[in-house]
């Protein structure tokens, strides 16, 4: 096992993307990693973060091509937003008297609602140990994509945290049975940081001699707008000249990748997606501005008949529980059972014409 320790999530990958492109022997020992055919392997790494605070315009968009949707997507996919809330509440109630509670270590598993997921991400431990200041999450991870993928789950992590404690005063334990990275995508660290200069010290020649080919050809394959045939590679071609292929890059902070906040919004038992969430959040806003009434009135406002019907909403219909104009729901019950009533009363009436009409023609 190596063992690292960093103060935070940012300076983890960066000392991990110079490593790699310098083949640090603490990486890649013959028996705790391997460089073969354009790829690095290490194995059974520990990185431990004092800090989960992440670089707030750390820019995942110009620097990895990543998108918004890309977000919404890992958390959909890999967190269990009901069971998130249910652990949050018993973490914070331990949390609440941390003179007895000085030791718990609470387990969650992270979801795969896609069923096509790869598991990278297996499983977490939300602790507070004993003469620790601060609690800690600690993630178990099947394998690391490290160019890429580190910086999008150490992010993942510290919003986790942030979502459950309500604070950043936690550190962050990764654990990966095995990290990787490709050459070509390694020149994605370019968007971070200047690569040339650091291919340029690589100690090892022959080292030093691969990399540089690697980033020729990527800046050749970019200006010549190639398609390398290869997801992977065409989002490396893609950030070095978006022009060349009618892309434009759009900014992605990681500032403005956060799960949520649906504190004191009456939401279903079962709502399990960001965007099922914050439907029901801009609703109960409109609702709220609409009666006057404020999350403190929750208490008698409960028990209208419109918050019944609010509550009972089964999250998997595509129609929210009432109109963008708030009509009462009796109303539009009403409306319904007449509508139907008339149009049942027409297939009636309708049968009654056709019979008329054979008898009529029988005689």
């Amino acid at each position: 096992m190596k063992t690292f320790t960093f103060d935070t999530p940012v300076q983890a990958w960066t000392f991990l993307m110079k490593s790699i492109l310098n083949g640090d022997n603490g990486l890649f020992d013959p028996d705790q990693g391997a460089n073969i055919t354009g790829q690095s392997y290490t194995y059974g790494l520990t990185l431990l973060i004092n800090k989960a605070e992440f670089e707030p315009d750390f820019n995942f968009g110009r620097i990895m091509g990543y998108t918004q949707s890309k977000w919404t997507s890992l958390i959909n996919n890999y967190v269990d937003l009901d069971a998130l809330d249910a652990l949050r509440l018993q973490i914070r109630d331990f949390e609440k008297n941390k003179s007895i509670n000085r030791n718990y270590h609470i387990a969650f598993h992270f979801a795969d609602s896609h069923n096509n997921g790869k598991g990278c991400l297996v499983s977490g431990i939300f602790s507070r140990m004993i003469n620790q200041d601060n609690p800690r999450l600690t993630v178990v991870m099947r394998a690391s994509e490290m160019v890429t993928r580190l910086p999008w789950d150490l992010l993942l992590c510290c919003r986790l945290g942030e979502y459950v404690y309500g604070h950043t005063d936690f550190s962050i334990q990764v654990v990966a049975a095995s990290g990787y990275a490709d050459d070509i995508t390694l020149m994605l660290y370019n968007g971070y940081e200047d690569v040339e200069p650091i291919i340029g010290k690589i100690e090892d020649q022959d080292r030093r001699k691969r990399f540089k080919k690697v980033l020729k050809k990527v800046r050749s394959a970019a200006e010549l707008a190639t398609d390398p045939g290869y997801q992977a590679y065409m989002r490396v071609y893609k950030v070095f000249n978006p022009e060349a292929y009618s892309k434009e890059l759009q900014d992605l902070y990681a500032k403005d990748c956060i799960i949520g906040d649906w504190e004191n919004i009456p939401l279903p038992k079962v709502c399990p997606t960001i965007l099922q969430r914050n439907r029901f959040k801009n609703l109960w806003k409109g609702y709220l501005k609409k009666t006057g009434l404020t999350p403190e009135d929750f208490g008698t406002a409960v028990n209208t008949r419109k918050v019944v019907k609010f509550n009972s909403y089964n999250p998997q219909d595509d129609n929210l529980p009432f109109g963008n104009d708030f009509d009462e729901p009796e109303e539009q019950e009403q409306e319904f059972t007449e509508d139907s009533n008339a149009v049942e009363t027409e297939v009636v009436e309708e049968k009654q014409k056709k019979k008329a009409l054979k008898k009529k023609v029988k005689k």
